[in-house]
């Protein structure tokens, strides 16, 4: 497994935990 490879999967995880986080809070405070 590349450096690169490792680092793109790692934004793509961020990326997908912020939407996550996002749509809760919209849940929270409408």
């Amino acid at each position: 497994m590349s450096f690169i490879r490792f680092v793109r999967d790692v934004i793509s995880e961020t990326r997908a935990l912020q939407r996550s986080l996002a749509s809760t809070s919209r849940e929270i405070n409408p």
